[in-house]
């Protein structure tokens, strides 16, 4: 099967055509970028280079070589309700498709769908990493393209099966890279429990998205904070007027696992 069909139409307009982006710098994890009414395209974010093995997610790169990573996506149905600037939801869609496209064969990858604390996650077939290849990037294009919105949103339900599928011991033996990096020599190790933070394993990351507040932010910061060592959380809030306990949710989630925040605000 070829992934050809999943290219999205008009993306080789000039230059000219695109809307604006600009990025702006925010000091520690944040990078934030305001995208002009009006919608916007593959392009959106700076044109910076794609370091061998990062993962790029709307325009930014991870902060590391990924060998593992797990999408867990807002659908809420605020996501493609906004009468001003066009429907969230396919938008992230299309982003997560380009993303999916660019991985290399020896990462592996999961996608979870999260709504109402009642509702089930929705993942991709198995339930757990497979590797990139060109069957599990055609098989993921058709997922992502027959996922629907749903009324709530509350990420932990899918926050915890990413957690899961990451730290799953048969996820090791399946997709991890051949080359692995060089232990530390013991004699270097801290006396003390490291944080979350310096704790956190690059090659293994999250990538959260969501458009607003949560139902109970501090319970997903506890969460995080708890459960997610050795897991690099990166987080992005998408929309206008994009709500300041929302903002400081997730740039306290990235910081607290050595991730990036960036703010996709509409204006």
């Amino acid at each position: 099967m070829d992934l050809a069909k999943y290219q999205p139409a008009g993306t080789a307009q000039p230059a000219a055509t695109q809307p604006a982006a600009t990025t702006q710098p925010a000091g520690g994890n944040e990078t934030g970028v305001v995208i002009r009414a009006g919608g916007v395209d593959s392009r959106i974010g700076p044109a910076t280079p794609r370091p061998v093995g990062a993962v790029r997610f709307f325009g930014i790169n991870s902060v590391a070589d990924v060998h593992q990573v797990v999408f867990v996506i807002d659908r809420g149905r605020t996501m493609e309700l906004s009468e001003s600037h066009g429907n969230f939801f396919k938008l992230v869609k299309h982003q997560i498709r380009i993303t999916v496209r660019q991985l290399k064969e020896k990462q592996a990858f999961h996608i979870v769908y999260f709504s109402g604390p009642d509702d089930e996650p929705l993942e991709m077939k198995g339930r757990a990493l497979v590797l990139a290849t060109e069957k599990n990037k055609v098989a993921a294009m058709d997922f992502i393209d027959d996922i629907p919105a749903q009324e709530r949103t509350d990420p932990l339900p899918a926050l915890k099966r990413a957690v899961a599928v990451l730290k799953d011991p048969a996820a090791e033996t399946t997709t991890q890279p051949t080359t692995k990096p060089t232990a530390q020599p013991t004699t270097t190790a801290p006396t003390t429990q490291p944080t979350t933070t310096a704790a956190a394993d690059k090659n293994k990351q999250i990538f959260l998205l969501t458009d607003g507040d949560f139902p109970d932010n501090d319970a997903v910061v506890k969460f995080v904070k708890e459960n997610c060592e050795g897991i690099t959380i990166n987080t992005y809030l998408i929309g206008a007027n994009l709500p300041p306990t929302a903002r400081d949710t997730m740039m306290e989630i990235a910081k607290m696992t050595g991730g990036i925040f960036k703010a996709i605000e509409l204006d």
